[in-house]
């Protein structure tokens, strides 16, 4: 996977994308750890 342009943009998708699976996640998976990332 590769990013052709220098931008935040693509990564910023990817992480809101990410953030909306670990939604659906904790929501299947109420008793599972959070998921912290920094």
């Amino acid at each position: 996977m590769e990013f052709r342009h220098p931008s935040e943009a693509p990564a910023r998708q990817l992480l809101s994308e990410f953030e909306g699976i670990a939604k659906r996640v904790r929501t299947s998976f109420p008793n599972a750890k959070p998921i912290t990332v920094n």
